[in-house]
């Protein structure tokens, strides 16, 4: 339930981790068929990037904000194997609060 609340205040608002952590470029959030799970608010601190279906992510960290490829859709869950509370993302999420995300996979047209 903490979970969908988090997301609902803030829409008022895989095989692969590609990459580890870091600082997102300053000219872009996110790449195409990329989401982007930062640690922080307003997209800062360290990030994950996810670019396939991944149903056991194993995140040791909190997610405070979602970037999203324009277009693109990802179902966010908050356990394993698309479990739990799972939402439809469809643009970016500066500011969740921290939530915990354990699996996520793109929504094709």
């Amino acid at each position: 339930m903490r979970f969908i609340a988090a997301i609902t205040a803030a829409a008022l608002l895989p095989a692969a981790l590609v990459s580890a952590q870091g600082t997102p470029s300053v000219k872009a959030k996110t790449e195409t068929s990329t989401l982007r799970l930062f640690k922080g608010q307003s997209f800062s601190g360290e990030f994950y990037d996810v670019d396939r279906a991944r149903p056991s992510l194993q995140l040791e960290m909190m997610v405070g904000s979602i970037a999203v490829y324009p277009g693109e859709k990802w179902e966010v869950c908050d356990k394993p194997r698309f479990n739990g509370n799972c939402n439809i993302i469809d643009a970016d999420m500066a500011n969740m609060g921290t939530v915990a995300i354990q699996s996520v996979r793109p929504i094709k047209p």
